[in-house]
């Protein structure tokens, strides 16, 4: 039985656990993750560059967690404390039409993935985890560089964030994304049954040469064609592509890790799907690049991360068994280690941080990481959703975002935050030139002529001989 439990542990742990933390729902799910340490192999690199906005000159390494701020920096607006030299400040009045990101991360220092361009930077992690929507979330804290344009030309800019790990493109916090938990796994199992052609997204090696019947597989082929799909889908929304409004893109690539953890670091498999994903990103950057006529900043970020060897003692998790027990609704231990990253609890015990707190100290000195961060209320939420669908990609009202559609809602187009001044400000230019025409008009009708005109006033006569008129 220890020796099933422990198998169980490993699958879960490589297949699904590398593959980032699946970020807290709704539902009282928590995560118990493998920490991982920085390997000194990941870089940033840029692969189509906008009026030198970045420099070759010898700089400290890129700061990941300033990934947001900087990207703002290149649109030629600077937060306080951005201070990396690899970069110079945008001009906002002669700023790129977007930018695109691709990251990479969850990679074990293991795979290596050939240079994506010649300029590039060394990369400070520090502050960074190994998983991947924790770092996505850190990278695009607080007002990020989405929220930010997306607020600054009032909700003009598209702003995408595409993954497979749904949780990691929210992350983002871009105004949508390009699939739900639900369009990936029918995505998943197209690619598994073969309903759609991968020669059509320039994946036939993948098909020929890796095993689509198993999920590890399929999901990051599928990830893949997501990207593809994405940048095709972007090419049919020319009007907004060029509505002059600056827009964001981001493409987080997370499943790499999980085929070499089924291969193996430098097998021929894990090497073939190191290969895909930098075609994939060159062939999407290429489409982008052609795509804004070459007024467009890509980067990419690449994350490698040192992952420890796990022995079979299980001791650290068996005492956070221990600790959330009361609160499995009766799950065995088995399929508690089944189950992992996942750890679904009740709602009730969801909001106790007492718990959490407990659940920490008990994988303080292991090789797990525990994840239970507050919820968001559920009439947030909700309000959130409307909100999105209200604002994004309004020239297709009946598009379906999770089980509402906009058009169902009778909701109305969304009104700009800027209405209230933009009324005022007309109310009170109108109210002006009224005034001022009726000055003009009363000052006109009351007017001498003899008088007040220039052309018909009454001066003197130089000679003495009175008053004569003009």
């Amino acid at each position: 039985m220890a020796r099933t439990t422990v198998s169980k542990l490993f699958i879960s742990l490589a297949i699904l656990g590398i593959l980032g933390c699946m970020s807290v729902d709704f539902t009282g799910e928590w995560q118990i993750n493998i920490k991982a340490s920085p390997s000194g192999g990941s870089r940033f690199y840029v692969l189509h560059d906008w009026q030198n906005t970045y420099s070759n000159a010898e700089v400290s390494p890129f700061p990941a967690t300033d990934l947001s701020d900087i990207m703002l920096k290149t649109m030629g607006i600077l937060k306080d404390g951005i201070n990396w030299a690899g970069v110079v400040m945008g001009n906002l009045f002669s700023r790129p039409s977007a930018t695109a990101l691709f990251v990479i991360d969850g990679l074990s220092s293991k795979t290596s993935i050939e240079s994506l361009s010649e300029m590039s930077f060394d990369v400070d992690q520090n502050g960074l985890t190994g998983c991947t929507c924790e770092d996505m979330k850190r990278m695009f804290e607080g007002d990020n560089v989405a929220t930010h344009l997306s607020g600054l030309f009032d909700h003009s800019s598209q702003t995408h964030s595409v993954s497979a790990n749904t949780h990691a493109a929210e992350a983002a916090a871009a105004q949508d994304s390009f699939t739900t938990e639900s369009q990936l796994e029918d995505l998943v199992q197209a690619v598994q049954q073969s309903h759609i052609s991968l020669a059509d997204y320039g994946l036939e090696e993948a098909a020929a040469k890796l095993d689509i019947s198993n999920k590890v597989d399929a999901h990051f082929i599928a990830e893949l064609v997501l990207v593809r799909q994405a940048v095709q889908q972007l090419e049919e929304l020319k009007s907004y592509v060029r509505d002059g409004a600056p827009d964001v893109y981001v493409f987080t690539i997370s499943t790499l890790r999980n085929v070499e953890s089924r291969y193996g670091a430098g097998s021929s498999k894990a090497k073939l799907a190191a290969k895909l994903v930098k075609d994939t990103i060159f062939k999407a950057s290429q489409q982008l690049v052609s795509l804004y006529n070459q007024r467009i900043l890509v980067q990419a970020l690449v994350l490698e991360w040192d992952y420890p060897e796990l022995s079979g003692d299980s001791a650290e998790l068996s005492a956070a068994y221990e600790v959330l027990q009361p609160h499995l609704d009766g799950q065995s231990k088995e399929s508690f280690l089944a189950g992992l990253p996942k750890v679904s609890i009740d709602t009730g015990s969801f909001a106790d941080m007492a718990l959490c707190s407990k659940l920490t100290s008990a994988l303080r000195e292991s090789s797990y990481l525990a994840h239970c961060p507050t919820p968001t209320p559920l009439l947030s939420s909700q309000s959130h959703t409307l909100y999105k669908s209200r604002n994004l990609r309004q020239a297709a009202p009946e598009e379906v975002l999770g089980n509402v559609t906009v058009a169902s809602n009778s909701l109305v187009e969304g009104r700009s935050d800027n209405f209230a001044a933009i009324f005022l400000i007309t109310l009170f230019i109108m109210v002006s030139m009224g005034l001022a025409l009726f000055a003009t008009s009363w000052a006109m009708w009351t007017m001498d002529p003899g008088r007040d005109s220039i052309i018909y006033r009454q001066v003197s006569d130089p000679t003495g001989d009175g008053i004569q008129m003009k």
